[in-house]
């Protein structure tokens, strides 16, 4: 993804269950963390919310809060 003009590469994705964040004021079942990196160094995560719909299905619960394009923040993962 480019991101304020800046290239990010997918460099590692990981789960959490329960979520670590809210969302919406409630913990999901289960957050993905999709975790970029740029050829500078800068990292980027994104924070999905996952949800059981039906028996061995899921999907989507929430939007998660678009990246502050201005200034994307330092991920706290390790690649």
């Amino acid at each position: 993804m480019t991101l304020a003009g800046t290239r990010y590469d997918l460099v590692q994705f990981h789960f959490h269950t329960p979520s670590e964040h809210k969302f919406e004021g409630r913990h999901a079942p289960l957050e993905m963390h999709l975790v970029h990196s740029s050829a500078a160094g800068s990292c980027w995560s994104s924070a999905c919310p996952w949800c059981r719909a039906q028996h061995r299905q899921w999907t989507k619960c929430s939007p998660s809060s678009p990246p502050n394009a201005a200034n994307p923040s330092t991920s706290r993962h390790s690649t």
